[in-house]
């Protein structure tokens, strides 16, 4: 185990891949700064580039990119009162208020500290956790992938009001719509593809991400207006109330321990990820009867990178993603040739430590760019949202051209720009959308593997029906909710 470890270790350390993972997270640091732009517009953004790459420094550049947005952007809310991601939303509640008492830095100061503790957190309970679960994840076969795999989407399409609802399960199967064009994985027939070589294989992930994900983000950037007063300069002795910052995270080490906790729970279940993560735990910190504005910025932010590491775990061990950004991991890993699922802690235990120690140096890292970018951050936003737009724009054509060297992948992104643009507009969940295509043809593959081996017998096997109570658990729970609501 010790060697599997230093070997995972000594993987990352290669000169060449270190380089890359570091430029990754360099990039998805300037990424979280600009408001708007989230982890998941970096990895749909950047995943064109890893075709070439080897599957660990590919996979390494991008979920570096994604775990230094989260950094970038807590920033971005103190000092401009505008999430740099959506998950550093709950940071801008309390964050830009210190801001405008003057305390912008100190605050700033928290937050990295408390990204940074909480990232290390969630990428340790990831290392620790994965030897132990390789003998568990051995008894995993093809009914419980499937029957988690397709609870994974149930508890999606649950979360909301009644509309949402409706419209989330809308999302998911208009993406295993997709997802089931080209051919079938187990009989190996072509379907839906209405006589186009292009299709044949299937729809290319690289142009649905980014056309559904990055194309209407980038157009909003038009419309985005810094406000005029988190353009004001303040004096501050920047160096020292980032000390005091760091100093205000230590003496709340219990806060951060619990939000990190939090953050990797949440992180774990498939579909809540993201924005949940952060906003629990800023309630949370909220009841404590010594509640400061500074809590209100240490619990999310520590909430929020550790969550990275506890939707690391169904995303390597089942092949489950937790979240959206995930989803998209999951994607590369299946670009780069590597599979997520039962057998994979058994066959690249290395790869999957590896893994573990990319994201706490991509916590560490991202810290320390925050620390110089800082008093920059109001002048880079100031850059002409035109010029912006033009250089983003270009790079999103050009790398969904470059990832496969095909004209179709343009005429494929400008319809799902379309797509994307639409789904803003009526206000749904382009994540499920997202999961339904990823996840799709896995819930279908194992589906038909189940059947073909045990027949109802697989609803006899014990992770199988645990996982239909604690299903039919949660419609109960979630209507008598709604019953007191009403």
């Amino acid at each position: 185990m010790i060697e599997t470890v230093f070997l995972g270790i000594g993987e990352v350390f290669n000169v060449s891949t270190l380089a890359i993972i570091v430029l990754g997270i360099f990039i998805g640091t300037l990424f979280g700064i600009i408001p708007g732009l989230s982890g998941v517009t970096t990895v749909a953004l950047l995943l064109p580039f890893v075709y070439d790459m080897n599957p660990l420094t590919g996979i390494g550049f991008l979920l570096g990119a994604r775990a230094a947005t989260y950094t970038g952007g807590a920033v971005s809310s103190i000092l401009l009162g505008i999430p740099g991601t959506v998950s550093n939303s709950a940071t801008v509640i309390d964050g830009h208020k210190l801001y405008k008492k003057g305390r912008g830095y100190i605050a700033v100061g928290a937050a990295l500290s408390a990204s940074l503790i909480g990232g290390v957190i969630g990428a340790t309970t990831l290392a620790f956790s994965l030897p132990f679960m390789a003998p568990v994840i051995l008894s995993v076969g093809a009914p419980e992938v499937f029957i988690l795999s397709s609870i994974g989407l149930l508890w999606i399409g649950l979360f909301g009001h009644k509309q949402e609802k409706i419209k989330n399960f809308l999302m998911i199967f208009l993406g295993i719509g997709f997802s089931l064009v080209g051919y079938q994985r187990i009989s190996g027939e072509p379907r839906l593809y209405f006589g186009s070589d292009y299709l044949i294989d299937g729809i290319p992930i690289i142009p649905l991400v980014l056309g559904v994900f990055a194309i209407p983000e980038i157009v909003t950037l038009l419309t985005k207006r810094v406000p005029e007063e988190a353009m004001k300069e303040r004096k501050n002795r920047y160096f020292h109330e980032l000390y005091l910052g760091l100093f205000a995270t230590l003496r709340r080490y219990l806060l951060v321990l619990k939000s990190s906790l939090l953050g990797i729970g949440v992180g774990i279940i498939p579909g809540v990820g993201g924005e949940t993560a952060p906003l629990l735990a800023h309630a949370l910190a909220k009841k404590a009867r010594t509640f400061s504005a500074l809590d209100g910025v240490i619990a999310p932010e520590s909430s929020n990178n550790a969550k990275e590491g506890g939707a690391l775990i169904p995303t390597l061990a089942l092949g489950i993603p937790g979240s959206a950004g995930m989803a998209m991991l999951l994607g590369a890993f299946m670009i780069l040739g590597v599979e997520p699922g039962p057998n994979f802690l058994v066959e690249h235990m290395n790869f999957a430590i590896s893994l573990a120690f990319i994201l706490a140096i991509a916590n560490i890292v991202a810290v320390l760019f925050m620390i110089a970018l800082t008093p920059m951050v109001k002048k880079s936003i100031s850059i002409n949202p035109h010029l912006l737009f033009i250089f983003l724009i270009s790079c999103t054509v050009f790398g969904t051209y470059l990832s496969q060297k095909n004209v179709f992948h343009i005429v494929f992104l400008v319809f799902f720009s379309f797509v994307g643009v639409i789904i803003d507009k009526l206000k749904v969940s382009k994540s499920a959308l997202i999961l339904g295509f990823i996840m799709g043809p896995l819930i279908e593959t194992y589906c038909i593997i189940s059947i073909q081996a045990y027949g109802l017998a697989l609803l006899s096997r014990p992770i199988v029906w645990l996982s239909l109570i604690l299903l039919l658990w949660f419609f109960y729970k979630s209507s008598t909710l709604s019953k007191n609501k009403k």
